[in-house]
C-alpha cells in the first residue's frame, strides 16, 4: 500500500499519480484536503468510493466543486474551510489526499 507519497505538480499530475499509484478507492471513505474545483475528486468518484469529503479554503473554488458534484452519485460533502480549523480527527477516512499550495 502506498502511504505518505508526495506528488508534486499540477492537478493533472496529481490526478495521474493518484490513479496510477495502486490505490483502491472502491467502497472507501475519501478525504481530499485542498480539493480545488473538484476535478480530481470527480475522477476519484468514478472509482465508486463509499463517501467523498472535499475541503477547499477558497469559496470560489469550493463553489465550482459543489456544482460539479451535483452530478456525482457518490455521497459527498464539499466544505469551505482550512484543515487547521476543522475537527477531522473525529472522522475515519480510508484514503486521505492533500494538495496544499502556499499563496
Amino acid at each position: 500500500m502506498l502511504t505518505n507519497a508526495m506528488f508534486k505538480g499540477t492537478w493533472t499530475d496529481r490526478l495521474h499519480h493518484l490513479l496510477h499509484a495502486g490505490v483502491d478507492f472502491k467502497d472507501k471513505t475519501i478525504l481530499d484536503v485542498g480539493c480545488n474545483m473538484g476535478i480530481v475528486g470527480y475522477e476519484i468518484c468514478k472509482r465508486k468510493p463509499a463517501y467523498y469529503h472535499g475541503i477547499e479554503r477558497l469559496p470560489e473554488l469550493a463553489g465550482v466543486a459543489g456544482a460539479i458534484f451535483l452530478g456525482v452519485e457518490t455521497p459527498n460533502t464539499i466544505q469551505i474551510g482550512d484543515v487547521t480549523d476543522l475537527d477531522l480527527l473525529d472522522d475515519h477516512y480510508d484514503v486521505a489526499s492533500a494538495f496544499i499550495k502556499s499563496i
